[in-house]
């Protein structure tokens, strides 16, 4: 069964233990500069009416950018891009209001393209392509509501497919089949509500299939 896990890299706001010194700018308006423990600088930016409001800007403690946010009345709205700590670019969003919204990238450590896509209402939605590291289609997977919904495939970092199937509501639903790394089909049989069911079948490398007696998930 392929199970997939998505994570997205989303920076704290505040650390244990940080120091926070802040200047007055105006009657309302702070301007704020948070640092580590260590006396590192960890972030700064506006604070108005205590919270969050503008640009903000986050560091490792190495001095390199992490992050740079922008708030609105504390919440995160507009484009905010995230760093790695040799500072090639790590992802890049679009947020409304404090929701993730319309399109998304992120990306391996050397620059290349890791994943991307849209978002409505800080769900994945439509159409996502993965990659891997050497740039080669990973996998194509389409969003409703934030769980994979039709058709799916798999693919090796030298482009053959691997797997292929369908999903509903987020689990695998009707006909599966999947590939070694040579191509050739290796076992198909159908899932129903993410558990397999019905007569299985493994092949050979001559494609000569057999049933295939699985263990019930």
């Amino acid at each position: 069964m392929y199970y997939m896990i998505e994570l997205r890299v989303r920076l704290p706001v505040l650390l244990p233990g940080l120091v926070l010194i802040s200047t007055m700018a105006s009657a309302q308006m702070k301007d704020t500069v948070d640092y580590y423990a260590n006396g590192a600088i960890r972030g700064k930016g506006p604070i108005e009416r205590g919270v969050k409001d503008g640009a903000w800007t986050y560091f490792y403690p190495n001095g390199q950018v992490s992050a740079t946010e922008h708030y609105a009345v504390g919440k995160l709205d507009g484009t905010i891009v995230y760093y790695y700590p040799t500072g090639r670019l790590l992802g890049k969003e679009n947020w409304k209001i404090g929701s993730l919204q319309d399109s998304a990238w992120y990306y391996h450590p050397d620059g290349g393209i890791e994943r991307k896509g849209k978002y409505l209402h800080s769900r994945y939605e439509g159409t996502w392509l993965y990659y891997h590291p050497n740039g080669v289609l990973d996998r194509v997977v389409s969003y409703v509501d934030g769980y994979p919904e039709g058709m799916i495939k798999v693919y090796s970092e030298k482009g053959i497919l691997l797997q292929q199937g369908n999903y509903k509501k987020g689990m695998e639903e009707g006909w599966w089949q999947f590939y070694d790394e040579a191509g050739r089909l290796t076992y198909e049989g159908a899932y129903h509500e993410g558990k397999r069911t019905g007569t299985w079948y493994q092949f050979n490398r001559k494609g000569h299939r057999k049933e295939w007696k699985y263990d019930p998930d």
